[in-house]
């Protein structure tokens, strides 16, 4: 195993170089690459919430180093070797977000850095084809996932599920020949609740920053001044209601 900082953009280079190095010691070839880091840099701010003027150069660069490039770093550094057997085929997994899809407001650079896995990862998938490698390259746009390093919360809903049932509804989207995918039919349901919310109040003056850390990742339809309501499987539920389940 290799222990690397993602968000090191100055390391970055030997500590990919050092990753590839280590392959050699598999047993097998290497077939699969899931590129799941990403999130917040812990050694930058404790403050998840922040407006692109509050944040440093370093915090900046770091969330797009974490986030986009030490993904496609990774990528263009392993993929002679997985393409290397033309008989032997292989994926790339890469995670995008919901964020990717709204614009929420505060998580700017976050949001663009997935939505650039997205574009990424799927033009890449197109490449694949046209060069005639049997290598599939997935982007899945997820959400919230419980039981995890940023979420302790050991029961999984419809909004968010356990990391166990998120990774067999993941897994179970290889091969399915799209290029991007909601593994989880949830985050899909809060993709579509969101766009409509966010197109009635996110521009408005009265939404505060921390409206936005009680709802970027519940993704509610929140109507700030009146009581909304949450549509899900025919179901409605009051905005009330969805807090007391968290």
């Amino acid at each position: 195993m290799v222990v690397a900082d993602a968000s090191d953009a100055q390391n970055m280079e030997t500590s990919i170089a050092t990753i590839v190095s280590s392959l050699s010691t598999l047993p097998g070839p290497l077939t699969i690459l899931i590129n799941n880091v990403g999130g917040q840099p812990r050694s930058i701010s404790s403050r998840a919430l922040l407006s692109i003027s509050e944040q440093t150069h370093d915090h900046t660069s770091a969330l797009l180093t974490l986030n986009a490039e030490f993904p496609a770093q990774m990528t263009r550094a392993l993929l002679p070797i997985l393409t290397s057997d033309s008989n032997t085929p292989a994926c790339i997994i890469n995670m995008s977000s919901i964020a990717s899809q709204i614009g929420f407001p505060y998580t700017a650079i976050y949001g663009a850095s997935k939505a650039f896995n997205l574009l990424w990862s799927v033009a890449l998938s197109r490449e694949m084809k046209m060069q005639k490698k049997a290598v599939e390259v997935l982007a899945l746009i997820v959400g919230e996932v419980c039981d995890t390093s940023f979420s302790r919360e050991q029961k999984g809903t419809w909004m968010k599920p356990t990391a166990k049932v998120f990774v067999e509804s993941a897994l179970n989207k290889i091969g399915c020949g799209r290029l991007s995918v909601v593994p989880w039919w949830g985050h899909g349901v809060l993709i579509a609740v969101s766009l409509h919310s966010w197109s009635q109040c996110g521009a408005r003056e009265d939404v505060t920053r921390s409206n936005v850390a009680s709802h970027t990742n519940l993704t509610c339809v929140i109507d700030f001044h009146k009581p909304a309501r949450m549509v899900a499987n025919n179901c409605h539920e009051t905005a009330d209601t969805a807090s007391a389940k968290r």
